[in-house]
């Protein structure tokens, strides 16, 4: 059986756009931010993407260098120890004369307002297919979820707990929040050779792993890794992505509002 042909989400220039310059009105709107001061800024690369940038005006450059490449703040919790931050991006590839959907990404921190504290970062993606080396368009990451929600952390978790990785990092800027894990582990191990070997076998690799956003397992079981189907999707039009962005935003507002105190 011939397999069924896939056909890019592509969108030309004009519409691109529109919709960047609307969507940028509607998170000024959701974050009751009058002045207008969250905006787009375009990035073109020699390969033929093109970056997307949410950016802040009004943003200063010790917040940039607290929490680079985020936009704004979410929500604060009730007693103002804690807030939650957001950073959003696109990136489509130049195709003929229009250009193909990449990637669209969501950044979020968690920070205390101790100048000392670390932040909680994690990542909501919706990735597109790419063209393989045999001309396929297929989703990367064999058997990946699309969307997504990746966790990261930062070595300063880390070097705060006082223990050094085990070795060289595979991803130099990123590491896990392993906080929790080895609290949960303190009292079945005794050494802090232990403790060191755990943080350095974790923090490579942890924040590659996909955790589905939208998963209908509940319809069709997948087979791992080559018929994901049930939890590989791709946005179709304009207009499920920026409804997919708004919501986000307004849930994790919600929860955050919910449970920070």
């Amino acid at each position: 059986m011939a397999k069924r042909k896939v056909v890019p989400f592509s969108a030309t220039e004009a519409e691109l756009d529109t919709r960047f310059r609307r969507l940028a009105q509607k998170l000024n709107e959701e974050l009751s931010l009058r002045d207008q001061r969250l905006f787009f800024k375009t990035v073109d690369f020699r390969s033929g993407a093109v970056h997307w940038q949410l950016v802040n005006r009004a943003r200063t450059e010790a917040e940039e260098r607290a929490l680079p490449n985020m936009a704004a703040k979410l929500a604060i919790s009730a007693d103002e120890a804690a807030f939650l931050e957001f950073g959003f991006s696109e990136q489509w590839i130049r195709s003929g004369g229009g250009h193909e959907f990449k990637a669209c990404n969501l950044r979020f921190a968690i920070m205390n307002t101790d100048p000392g504290g670390t932040p909680i970062l994690f990542r909501l993606e919706w990735v597109g297919r790419e063209v393989s080396a045999e001309g396929e368009r297929l989703f990367p990451g064999k058997g990946a979820a699309h969307p997504h929600w990746q966790f990261d952390g930062d070595m300063r978790a880390v070097m705060s707990m006082g223990y050094v990785p085990a070795g060289p990092p595979t991803e130099p800027v990123l590491a896990v929040p392993i906080g929790e894990v080895v609290e949960d582990l303190t009292d079945a191990l005794s050494d802090d050779e232990s403790l060191l070997t755990i943080s350095g076998h974790i923090y490579p690799w942890f924040h590659k792993m996909h955790i589905p956003a939208r998963a209908l397992w509940s319809e069709k079981v997948c087979v791992m890794p080559d018929q994901a189907e049930p939890q590989q999707h791709e946005p179709k039009k304009i207009a499920q992505l920026d409804n997919w962005v708004i919501s986000a935003l307004r849930y994790l507002r919600h929860e955050f509002e919910t449970y920070a105190d």
